[in-house]
């Protein structure tokens, strides 16, 4: 049961794994970083950070355990313990212990448990590496513009179009109505004194008559209405996360609260300098996702580390 695969498998998953017995190792994402003075553009990792406090209480690490190997959970908590004695064991003896593709655990001169941790290819980097800016960005050749095809629409005509050509037959009919009277009068002279041929001027009659017999056909064009739906619209707030430091020490000067880091490093803490806030610089040496482990923390360094003036401070991210 190779338990060093699930604990890098778990704080890729959780962020955060606990060994009874050791401690807590947390993950924090770095986003990318761009550096003007060297150039230089550093891709997105994950720096994971250890803390010697809540390793008693957490069974997470043998519940996940049991979940992948498909075995009992007191199985699994008799590996990770098992595990553990091992790491106490080595620690012992070579004041150091290899969490195989994970990072290694030691002793600092102060006698201090610390972590440093192995070069873990995360999902937001996908392995990358510093990349070194070009010296010169070549403008980008534009892309050029594609001339839209105009298409026809039909022509549909208005309403009053349609009723000025309706008035425009109507007038061409009754013109069309003189003529035809004009024309029955002088047939009618012509049939008077050619009574002979009487059978031709009826001919000619049923002809004349048949031109009052049209009809009108008006076309109709159907009117197309459209709706629009309605847009609907959210409004997301999003809540302010906050990072919690344990702070050894505020000061005015930049410089003082340099060499009060400089001096925490060399006991083993990651330490930062905060600020300025408030014209005042704060020098962190343990920083913690939730409140109440960062005053678990400061509790702690205060009654077994001799931090008796450290503080908790709440930095919105």
């Amino acid at each position: 049961m190779k338990i060093e695969k699930h604990i890098i498998q778990l704080i890729k998953e959780d962020n955060r794994v606990v060994i009874p017995g050791l401690g807590t190792f947390m993950s924090k994402a770095n986003a990318v970083n761009i550096k003007s003075s060297t150039k230089t553009i550093t891709p997105p990792d994950s720096e994971i950070r250890f803390t010697d406090l809540l390793k008693n209480s957490n069974k997470r690490l043998a519940e996940y355990i049991a979940e992948k190997e498909s075995v009992s959970f007191e199985e699994a908590n008799t590996a990770v313990e098992d595990y553990v004695k091992q790491a106490k064991e080595e620690l012992k003896t070579n004041k150091k212990f290899t969490i195989t593709g994970f990072g290694e655990l030691s002793y600092s001169k102060g006698n201090m448990l610390i972590f440093e941790h192995a070069n873990i290819v995360n999902t937001e980097s996908f392995g990358l590496k510093e990349v070194e800016l070009p010296k010169k960005i070549s403008k980008a050749t534009p892309t050029p513009e594609v001339k839209k095809a105009k298409i026809k629409e039909p022509k549909v005509t208005s309403p009053k179009k349609q009723k000025e050509v309706k008035s425009a037959k109507k007038s061409s009919k009754l013109a069309l109505l003189g003529w035809v009277a004009f024309i029955v009068v002088i047939l009618s002279f012509v049939a008077y004194f050619a009574s002979f041929h009487f059978e031709l001027g009826n001919n000619v009659r049923n002809k004349i008559v048949s031109l009052f017999k049209t009809e009108e056909i008006i076309v109709e064009t159907p009117q197309i209405t459209e709706t629009v739906a309605p847009v609907e619209t959210k409004t997301v707030i999003e809540e302010p996360t906050f990072t919690y430091h344990v702070i050894a020490g505020s000061f005015t000067n930049k410089n003082n609260a340099n060499k009060l880091a400089k001096k925490l490093d060399k006991e083993g803490f990651i330490t930062k300098v905060l600020g300025p806030d408030n014209n005042r610089y704060k020098v962190s040496f343990a920083s913690y996702p939730i409140k109440k482990e960062a005053i678990d923390a400061a509790e702690f360094y205060k009654q077994k580390k001799g931090k008796k003036n450290c503080w908790v401070y709440a930095q919105k991210n």
